[in-house]
């Protein structure tokens, strides 16, 4: 019973199993015609689960701050481009120190971004406004990148900025006046941008600034008042924008400022006398602006830390004042290219230890040269020319000893130079020229082993050029022209074969012949003139016209009308189609008696007596461009210093006019006219015209730019303090 039993279930499940399987497959087949699965094959196919999708970093992080952060970066990111810093800023990792691959260029601190150091990293586009939602940060350095567009005016909500260094990028638009509400802010680096429009007056509300540098930009307008609040600040650096208007008197309170930078702008009206009340004041650059007025004396007060004055290229005028005689820490001292009249303060003379560069040049200044400046021991500039300075150079500035450049040009000085000059043998740059010195040269310049330039031109120099010069093995331009020099040219000046690219010495009553040293001289010359001499002899070949360094120089050489030296001088031939052979005798009154011998193509003799004029000096001369012609009218041609008339015409049975010599290769020194009989003997004397003058040398360059000078600022940094880049630098 029980075995059947089991029988009967096992066959009604199989009965089921059976009837599932065909309704299954009829299922399926009807669902394959339809299109509705794919037909079973004999492969089977393994699905891939659909990937998982993992959620945004961002949105893991618990706490709120940090979440903020992590997006305002992440927002920040799609509109930076960068390579390096930026390919670890991936939604798979946390910010900076929470996960295992922190993103380069952050700080953070107690879970907040503090820092965003992204400086010198190559990036380009657009600073995001949604890092203006990093409510803890401090400092946000963005400089020397390519970043353009506008400054976002969310900035100025990261009320608890210190640092925002955005320079040396082509950010455009103006500056947020937002950035007012950073009153924590101590530096505000926005310089060499393309940033326009004016200065805001807000940003008079940062109280806690200590540098504001806003130069090199194209910024307009006036200089806010407001920044006068700002009396903790350091630094102003506002140069080298095209800001207008006056510079505030305000600026007067500003008690604690050392750096001032106003230059190179278009700023007008008179230098404010409160500017004397900035009692820490280290520097002072006020140069090419349109200033007016006269130097406050009040600038005299600075006298304990004014380390550098520039106030040239303005419209200054008025008297240089004696209170800068105070300024015992003054290093540079440039005024130059105003309108300054009156006297040079002897009181400079008082700067005896620190004063290393004086410009007072391109002034109306009158008077003598003080003589205290000769106790300028630290002086290394002197420039002082374009005034109308007189009487002598003092022997006195001999004694500066450190002293470079010395240029006195362009006055109205007398005198001698004065010997002691030669005792400055660290001298690079020596202009005496257009005054009116006399007497000699001093030999004694030839000690000045480190001359570069000796411009002695256009004074009134007489006697020998010392062959002392020849020793200034560093000398690169010599002009000693335009003066009364005579005598030789030093064969000396051929040693300085290695340096020399500019010799002048034309215009003066030298004689005698060029040395053919200076032929030594084409390695590196490259201007000669010589011009206006009474030059005789020849030219050294490697000067000469034709030469390859004639062809590439400045010179006057070609005009000269001297041979090269070893070239023969073609002597004139003639070709006659008869011989015959005329003897002429002239026989005359004076004491001695005059026969020359020609050849004519014709058949004659003829004798012809004239009586001439000769006086003690004359002497009957055929030179070797002398043409002897004779034409159908038989016009018989001497070239000579005193004049044979025949006492008949001369008439010659030629039947064809003979062969002309050919013209020689170097031009005549004059035309002669052809001599011609008349009724009375007529003593002349021909002159030969010299050279013409060739014209004068080009326009004294303008003296070498003064080094830069470096001024290294007091920066208040947070610490750890991150490298800072350089500070400007002084022109």
């Amino acid at each position: 019973m029980r075995t059947e039993r089991i029988r009967t279930k096992l066959g009604i499940t199989l009965s089921a199993l059976i009837i599932l399987s065909i309704a299954l497959a009829i299922t399926a087949l009807m669902m394959s015609v339809s299109g509705g699965i794919t037909p079973i094959t004999a492969q089977v196919q393994v699905q891939v689960p659909p990937p998982v999708t993992v959620p945004d970093v961002c949105t893991t992080l618990r706490q709120p701050g940090i979440r903020a952060d992590c997006n305002a970066l992440i927002a920040a990111k799609d509109t930076l481009r960068g390579t390096a810093p930026l390919n670890g800023w991936v939604t798979t990792t946390t910010p900076a120190r929470f996960g295992s691959t922190p993103w380069q260029g952050l700080n953070v601190v107690a879970n907040r971004v503090t820092e965003v150091q992204l400086q010198s990293a190559g990036l380009n586009g657009n600073i995001h406004p949604a890092l203006g939602n990093l409510s803890e940060l401090q400092w946000l350095w963005l400089y020397d990148n390519a970043l353009t567009g506008a400054i976002p005016p969310e900035l100025g909500n990261l009320t608890k900025l210190t640092q925002l260094h955005l320079y040396n990028n082509p950010l455009t638009s103006t500056i947020p006046p937002a950035l007012g509400n950073l009153t924590k802010l101590t530096d505000l680096w926005l310089y060499n941008n393309k940033l326009t429009g004016s200065i805001p007056p807000a940003l008079g509300n940062l109280t806690s600034m200590r540098q504001l540098f806003l130069y090199n930009n194209q910024l307009t307008g006036s200089i806010p008042p407001a920044l006068g609040n700002l009396t903790g600040m350091v630094s102003l650096n506002l140069r080298t924008n095209k800001l207008t208007g006056s510079i505030p008197p305000e600026l007067g309170n500003i008690s604690s400022l050392q750096i001032l930078f106003l230059h190179r702008n278009q700023l007008r009206g008179a230098i404010p006398t409160q500017l004397g009340n900035l009692s820490q004041l280290r520097v002072l650059l006020l140069y090419s602006n349109k200033l007016t007025g006269t130097i406050p004396p009040e600038l005299g007060n600075l006298s304990t830390t004014l380390t550098h004055l520039y106030l040239y290229n303005n419209q200054l005028t008025g008297a240089i004042p004696t209170q800068l005689g105070n300024l015992s820490k003054l290093q540079v001292l440039r005024l130059y290219s105003n309108q300054l009249t009156g006297t040079i303060p002897t009181e400079l003379g008082n700067l005896t230890s620190t004063l290393r560069r004086l410009r007072l040049d391109n002034n109306q200044l009158t008077g003598t040269i003080p003589t205290e400046l000769g106790n300028l021991s630290s002086l290394t500039e002197l420039y002082l020319y374009s005034n109308t300075l007189r009487g002598d150079i003092p022997t006195q500035l001999g004694n500066l000893f450190r002293l470079q450049q010395l240029y006195l040009y362009s006055n109205q000085l007398t005198g001698t130079i004065p010997s002691q000059l030669g005792s400055l043998s660290n001298l690079r740059h020596l202009y005496l020229n257009n005054n009116q010195l006399t007497d000699t040269i001093p030999t004694a310049l030839g000690d000045l082993s480190n001359l570069r330039h000796l411009y002695l031109y256009s004074n009134t120099l007489r006697g020998a050029i010392p062959s002392q010069l020849g020793n200034l093995s560093n000398l690169q331009e010599l002009r000693l022209d335009n003066n009364q020099l005579t005598g030789t040219i030093p064969i000396a000046l051929g040693n300085l074969s290695t340096t020399l690219t500019h010799l002048y010495l034309n215009n003066n009553q030298l004689t005698g012949t060029i040395p053919t040293a200076l032929g030594n001289l084409t390695s590196t010359l490259t201007h000669l003139y010589l011009g206006g001499n009474t030059l005789t002899g020849c030219i050294p070949p490697p000067l000469a016209p034709g030469s390859l360094w004639h062809s590439n120089a400045n010179t006057d050489v070609g005009s000269l009308n001297l041979p090269t030296c070893g070239q023969a001088v073609p002597e004139p031939t003639a070709t006659p189609t008869h011989t015959a052979t005329a003897t002429h005798t002239h026989t005359a009154t004076a004491t001695h008696t005059a026969t020359a011998t020609h050849t004519h193509t014709a058949t004659a003799t003829h004798t012809h007596t004239a009586t001439a004029t000769h006086t003690a000096t004359a002497t009957h001369t055929h030179t070797a461009t002398a043409t002897h012609t004779h034409t159908a009218t038989a016009t018989h041609t001497h070239t000579a210093t005193a004049i044979s008339t025949p006492d008949r015409p001369d008439s010659y049975p030629h039947t064809a006019t003979p062969t002309r010599p050919p013209i020689p290769t170097r031009k005549p020194t004059s035309t002669r006219r052809p001599l011609l009989p008349t009724a009375t003997a007529t003593p002349m004397v021909t002159h030969t015209p010299g050279p013409p003058i060739p014209p004068p040398p080009p326009p004294i360059p303008p003296p070498p730019p003064s080094p830069r000078l470096q001024i290294f600022l007091p920066l208040v940094r947070m610490q750890p303090t991150p490298p800072i880049p350089p500070p400007p630098h002084l022109p």
